[in-house]
């Protein structure tokens, strides 16, 4: 598989500006119902700083993540069934198409490795730019009892996630 998205800036000293272009981009194979990623990209291009690339590597016969940013490079263990950023959003809608209701799974940042818990709610019809949609509701937990974000995913448009709700420090 091959997923590419343009996102938000969301990580503190990594992204910051609205002027910023971030592109993600992650890489690997489909075995089994998982996603293994092989290569996953968060590359920031910025006026102010230039471009900026942070690498993650899974190298799963050695069970090793092998990270680098600039000149700085770093090993961790590599968790079974480790994910990216990007690469957890399918894999959380496979848990949720197999009726798996509350799961976890390992989510490589860059300077550890955060297990996240999630617990799919009940069906709602969504409004969104390109029509009506009944999706899944599934929180996603991460140090706490109140969800983090809740991502949106629609069974009928086999079970893409459609979207993503999340609460900032400033609401």
């Amino acid at each position: 598989y091959v997923l590419e998205a343009y996102t938000l800036p969301a990580r503190p000293g990594v992204g910051g500006t609205p002027d910023d272009e971030i592109l993600e981009s992650s890489k690997g194979r489909i075995t089994e119902q998982l996603f293994e990623p092989e290569q996953y990209y968060y590359t920031v291009r910025s006026k102010k700083r230039g471009t900026q690339i942070f690498e993650q590597n899974f190298d799963w016969k050695a069970g090793a993540l092998l990270l680098a940013t600039g000149d700085t490079k770093q090993t961790a263990k590599l968790e079974a069934g480790t994910q990216d950023r990007l690469s957890y959003l399918i894999q959380l809608a496979v848990n949720v198409e197999q009726g798996n209701n509350e799961f976890t799974l390992p989510l490589a940042e860059p300077e550890h490795t955060d297990q996240l818990m999630f617990r799919a709610s009940n069906k709602e019809q969504l409004e969104l730019p390109v029509g009506t949609v009944e999706a899944v509701g599934v929180e996603c937990f991460l140090d706490s009892e109140t969800p983090d974000r809740i991502i949106w995913i629609a069974p009928s448009w086999e079970y893409i996630p459609v979207l993503i709700e999340r609460t900032v420090a400033d609401g």
